[in-house]
Formats: structure tokens, C-alpha cells, sequence
């Protein structure tokens, strides 16, 4: 292949399978997207991977030092086991880890706009360390309300935070 000229590559014909553009649906189109025989096809191995990957998160939590903001005890711990619907467990758990680990809590703090649409450097270390550490099920509606979740979770504290679910 001639490297010379790459405009002429299209990105699919890069890809062994097809992205799925889910963030460009309706709800509709993700709740028939989070319900289709795709993710139940593939449900035993992705709970198994983020099993894991929750281990290596947890064991990650313990051993490396994080510089821990004054209001870490409104926060809590990040074990967020009280939340009954696993895929809002999973997105908040994934969401709380990714800002304490980016250190990024006083941003999470600020007055904002909009997360989703915020061009801010540190949307971006955010959303790179929630894939990192395995979700890449984001839309941008999603990520907004993940977002002002853990907004809520800092500004009244995890006790008020619990009382929603």
C-alpha cells in the first residue's frame, strides 16, 4: 500500500469488524442496543473482563498513593455496591475511578456548562482513563449525566447519593 496518500483510505477498510456508532442513536436505539443478542452474545466474557478488571482496579486503589482531596470522606471509596442496575453501577464505579486517578475531583466540582460538549483538557484525561480502565459505552448523553451524578455525589456526599438508588 502507498502511504503517500492516505485520504483515500477509508477508516472501515482499516477495521477487522464494523464500529457500531451507538452514541449517534436515539434512547430508543440504545435501549435496543443494550438489550439486543450482540451484548447477550458477548455478556458472559465482557462481565468476566471487567470482574477482572475491577480486581486490578481495586488492588491499583490500594497501593498506589493518590493525592487524595480533603473531601475524599463525601466521596467515599468508590465501591459503589448499593447501586441495583449494573450498568449504572458499572458507568458511576468506572466514572469515580477515572476522576480520582486523573486527580480531577476540583474540576468535577466546578460549575460547568456541559460536561459533554466542554473542550476543558481534563474532559479528556477523564474520558481517556475511563477507557482505560474498560468502558467505551459512552454517549455523549450518558457521560453528561455520569458526570453531573458524580457531581452530585461530591457536592452533597455519598450518604445523599445513596438515598437515589
Amino acid at each position: 500500500m502507498n502511504s503517500s496518500n492516505l485520504s483515500l483510505i477509508h477508516p472501515d477498510d482499516t477495521l477487522e469488524r464494523p464500529i457500531t456508532p451507538i452514541s449517534n442513536g436515539t434512547i430508543d436505539d440504545m435501549f435496543d442496543f443494550r438489550n439486543s443478542d450482540y451484548i447477550s452474545s458477548v455478556g458472559d466474557e465482557t462481565h468476566h473482563l471487567y470482574s477482572e478488571i475491577e480486581k486490578i482496579d481495586d488492588l491499583y486503589l490500594e497501593t498506589v498513593e493518590i493525592a487524595k482531596p480533603d473531601f475524599t470522606h463525601k466521596i467515599g471509596d468508590g465501591k459503589m455496591d448499593y447501586i441495583k442496575d449494573k450498568s449504572e453501577r458499572e458507568m458511576f464505579t468506572n466514572a469515580w475511578k477515572a476522576i480520582t486517578f486523573t486527580n480531577n475531583w476540583d474540576f468535577v466540582e466546578q460549575q460547568t456548562e456541559s460536561f459533554a460538549w466542554s473542550k476543558d483538557p481534563r474532559i479528556y484525561a477523564i474520558i481517556e482513563k475511563m477507557e482505560e480502565l474498560g468502558y467505551y459505552l459512552h454517549s455523549g448523553m450518558s457521560f453528561e449525566l455520569t458526570m453531573r451524578n458524580m457531581q452530585y455525589l461530591l457536592d452533597y456526599g455519598e450518604e445523599q447519593f445513596k438515598k437515589i438508588f
